[in-house]
């Protein structure tokens, strides 16, 4: 007389290399974390610009866009950013852990970093990274 229910499984269908519909081997938790995609995965992640290099700075220099730069805190540093491009990042790391007593500073260049003309890194071993809209930097 009632209706009774059960539980069943929950599957994700897709097609075999004939073209038929098989059952796919996607959870449903793998289901979930693209839920709200409205493009395909790996052309988002190709547009993402990536660190390409890490270098060893040990003087005050212009830094290249996406370096991760590892600095030398023996004495302080004073870095300035390469020209805002858009999607560039860069990574700036007191590599040897003085940066305390030895202060890194992070010049905007022609950009701004948050606002402001110049950031400072004064605990030993802190680091930033920035990102660029093209005209400016910004901490994140």
């Amino acid at each position: 007389t009632g209706v009774q229910t059960c539980a069943l499984p929950i599957w994700a269908l897709s097609s075999d290399v004939s073209g038929k519909v098989a059952v796919a081997t996607t959870t449903l938790a793998e289901l979930n974390f693209v839920s709200g995609v409205t493009s395909a995965v790996q052309t988002q992640l190709n547009g993402k610009a990536a660190l390409q290099s890490t270098a060893a700075v040990s003087t005050d220099i212009t830094l290249t866009a996406n370096t991760i730069a590892l600095v030398d805190t023996t004495a302080a540093r004073n870095l300035t950013l390469p020209a805002a491009s858009s999607n560039a990042m860069l990574v700036v790391k007191d590599s040897t852990g003085s940066a305390d007593s030895n202060t890194i500073t992070v010049n905007g260049g022609a950009g701004l970093i948050d606002g402001a003309s110049s950031t400072t890194i004064t605990s030993s071993y802190g680091s930033i990274m920035v990102v660029s809209n093209g005209t400016n930097w910004f901490i994140v």
